[in-house]
């Protein structure tokens, strides 16, 4: 289900959009289980940091069991049945994507920044 446009926020843009797509075609970004997953928007699709909207970009792809973790917890939670933070693993997860000079810069020094 695509977000619509509020006053407050935006709709995704088309390199978002395809950021999304790709996410949904991967494996669990924890045990590697394959497609279908859920992409998870790790703070929620109108999430920001810095001021600058990140949460069309924050997004993992976990399996069903995985996912439960971590909506059913905490980041804390996630950190301690992982192993990792969530920005850890994103911005591990990025470097696989084909078209990574499209997340702009202020994106990826923001998920940086914001590190849980």
């Amino acid at each position: 289900m695509r977000r619509k446009p509020t006053k407050n926020t935006r709709g995704p843009v088309a390199p978002e959009v395809r950021f999304m797509n790709w996410c949904h075609d991967q494996e669990c970004i924890i045990c590697w289980t394959p497609p279908p997953i859920i992409a998870d928007h790790c703070k929620g699709a109108t999430f920001r940091h810095n001021k600058v909207l990140i949460g069309m970009w924050f997004i993992l792809p976990y399996c069903y069991e995985h996912d439960q973790v971590k909506t059913q917890g905490s980041a804390r939670r996630h950190f301690k049945e992982f192993g990792f933070t969530q920005s850890s693993l994103w911005l591990r997860f990025i470097e696989r994507y084909p078209n990574r000079h499209e997340i702009p810069d202020e994106v990826i020094a923001a998920i940086k920044d914001w590190n849980r």
